[in-house]
Order: C-alpha cells, then structure tokens, then sequence
C-alpha cells in the first residue's frame, strides 16, 4: 500500500511558503492590514458554509414522510447554494492574496457554528437545527457586510446582501414547514399551537 510522505507541506513536494494565516500584498489595491482582516472574516465564512452544508445534506438524505420529495428537494437546492458561497468566499480570499482553509478538521476548527451530532433525529428538530445555524450565519454575514462596506469592498459588499436574502429565504421556508396544517380539521390557531405543542422547537428556532 503507498504511504503519503507529504505530510504538513514537507517532503519531495517541498516547503509551504503561505499559510491561511498570512497574506501578501495583493493586485487590487487594498492595504495589508485590510486585506487581512478580510481574509481571516471570509475564512470563517468557508468554514461554517462547509459546516452548515454537510449538516443540511445529512438532513436531505435523512428526510422522510408524506412531504419527503418537496423537503428534500428544498434542502438539496440550498445545500448547492451554500456550497456555492463556500466557494466564493474562498474565490475572493486569493484576490486579497489570503489563502482559503482547507481539510475537514480545520473547517469544524474555524467554524463559529457546530454541527449537530450524526444521530437521526425527528424531522421537525433537524428542520429546527437548520434553521438555528442559519441565523447564526446570518448574523456573520451582516457583521462581514459592515466589515466589507467599510473597506470600501464594494463587490463584495453586494454579493454579501445577495447571501443574506438567499439564508432569510431559507429560514423562511423552514419555518412554514415546521408550522401545522391550517386546513387541518383539528386546527384551531395555528401559530399558538405550534408554540404549545412544539416548546422545544420553539426554544430551538427562537419563536
């Protein structure tokens, strides 16, 4: 069996000369000191994008009952959007001369969202649990929006509010879902009994 020899940027491969931690002057005109706030900001960013789509892919796979399709397909659309932004924070990062984290460990490290656990669990709480970290995403974005406006990252700045209506979006839709059937028989006020029936949920997604 072949055995890696490369490990920690060492070997025949030779020496790393950049880490995620430094940047270098970039070609686009901003000064070290902002180019490196923006490069540690955005790395949070790759980090708790690839937390939070793994975690929402597990419920894609997971997802089961009378509204399977619709909620998978749902959680399938978003997870792409997710990555995709993943992906263009990590983009941007070479712009400013930074370099994207990588490796599995070190996304769970830099991350500011824990995945929850890989158990199965009731569709309503992995609904719950999406939407939970997506807030906390949330309202990441808005802080890098201030942080990236102040720079004068103008591009940045609009790609950013295009991310934050995309994550509403999605809390939006998962907090319908998680509301009961209002054309049920036995419903009677919708709103308060899912804050009755459901306190955990409710405790969960802040209702």
């Amino acid at each position: 069996m072949a055995h890696n020899n490369h490990e920690n940027g060492s070997g025949n491969l030779g020496e790393s000369y950049q880490t995620p931690a430094q940047v270098v002057p970039n070609p686009i005109g901003y000064d070290m000191k902002t180019a490196q706030s923006i490069v540690d900001d955005f790395n949070t960013h790759v980090a708790s994008s690839i937390v939070l789509y793994h975690q929402i892919k597990k419920h894609h796979w997971l997802v089961r009952g009378p509204q399977w399709k619709q909620i998978h397909l749902i959680l399938d659309e978003y997870a792409d959007e997710i990555l995709e932004q993943a992906d263009f924070f990590a983009e941007r990062i070479t712009y400013f001369s930074g370099i994207p984290i990588a490796g599995l460990n070190t996304f769970e490290e830099v991350s500011f969202i824990k995945s929850e656990a890989s158990d199965l669990f009731d569709l309503k709480k992995m609904l719950a649990n999406d939407i939970h970290a997506t807030k906390e995403t949330l309202g990441k974005l808005r802080a890098t929006h201030e942080l990236t406006d102040k720079a004068g990252d103008f591009f940045d700045t609009s790609q950013i509010e295009n991310f934050i209506g995309l994550r509403e979006k999605f809390c939006h839709e998962l907090h319908f879902l998680l509301e009961p059937d209002e054309l049920a028989s036995d419903t009677v006020d919708p709103h308060r009994e899912v804050l009755l029936a459901d306190k955990a949920i409710a405790k969960i997604v802040a209702l």
